[in-house]
């Protein structure tokens, strides 16, 4: 019996940068995911922050402080139903950002994951609106050792306490489109 094998090689090398079918909505850096609270509230909501700094397309430099609220039940998987909100842009060109996921946590990582939506705050204007959708990926540690450790999630509240102070060790992918729609306002 004989054996053939045959390895071919491309002439043409694709890249991420150079790709016709690269995202345009494509922000990646790094960041936190803090509680704000040791403990959820009466309608069953834990509190947190996500914040990072993030760069890529369409915003090049990004700030964002997102609000989440993590619901104090698990599913069988480990994972809660997420949500968030938060203001992008400038003053003068503001967009509300909404978040709908899941944070899953094990005892070493947790990953927030889920859909993404940017949507100008003022939607009466002349010009189309400029929206966004994507898929945003925040992977971290759940505590850390050392001399001084830090404790892993409580069932007072699922978001990991690992970076108090807000010291950016998740890395946090966005990822998706960006286009414009009709402004639903009537024009004047």
């Amino acid at each position: 019996m004989v054996a053939v094998l045959s390895v071919c090689y491309g002439t043409i090398a694709h890249s991420r940068t150079h790709s016709p079918t690269r995202p345009s909505l494509d922000l990646e850096g790094k960041g936190a995911l803090v509680p704000t609270s040791p403990s959820c509230g009466p309608d069953g909501l834990c509190p947190g922050t996500l914040t990072a700094s993030l760069t890529g397309p369409p915003f090049q430099q990004l700030s964002l402080d997102m609000s989440v609220s993590v619901s104090q039940t698990a599913s069988a998987d480990s994972c809660y139903i997420t949500t968030g909100i938060a203001s992008i842009g400038s003053i003068a060109n503001q967009s509300q950002l909404s978040f709908e996921g899941e944070l899953c946590v094990t005892f070493f990582t947790y990953v927030l994951k889920g859909t993404v939506t940017t949507m100008p705050v003022n939607n009466c204007q002349s010009v189309p609106l400029m929206v966004s959708a994507g898929e945003l990926i925040a992977y971290g540690a759940v505590h850390t050792s050392g001399p001084t450790p830090t404790p892993g999630p409580t069932p007072e509240n699922p978001i990991p306490v690992n970076q108090q102070g807000g010291n950016a060790g998740a890395i946090i992918s966005i990822i998706g489109s960006t286009g414009q729609i009709p402004a639903p306002c009537p024009s004047p």
